[in-house]
């Protein structure tokens, strides 16, 4: 897989840190307690380190394929059903016109 962005990327922007926040607790709530069929995942995972002078949170983590679960926040959430959030995330990491397929990478076929 390739990607348009480095492995590591720091956000020091307050406003920006912020919005990526904000559009993870807006993210829809994880109520599947049953088996769900999920698209095929790609291996690719991120983590999200938040923190200030006085505190760090817990990392939040999640995929852009799969079931695109997210963990670490208080209520495990899902990214599936809200491609804003990759617009957000790319806006905050400085990348223009992201979306889920920028988070996803290109496999070697890919144009």
């Amino acid at each position: 897989m390739t990607f348009t962005f480095p492995a590591d990327v720091t956000v020091s922007n307050q406003a920006q840190v912020q919005d990526v926040a904000k559009a993870l607790c807006a993210l829809p709530i994880n109520r599947s307690h049953a088996s769900i069929n999920c698209p095929a995942a790609f291996g690719v995972g991120y983590n999200l380190t938040f923190s200030s002078k006085e505190e760090t949170f817990p990392v939040v983590s999640f995929d852009p394929s799969g079931c695109q679960f997210v963990h670490g926040l208080i209520r495990g959430r899902w990214v599936m059903q809200s491609p804003e959030f990759w617009h957000t995330l790319g806006v905050a990491m400085g990348i223009k016109g992201a979306n889920n397929s920028t988070f996803r990478g290109q496999g070697p076929n890919s144009s």
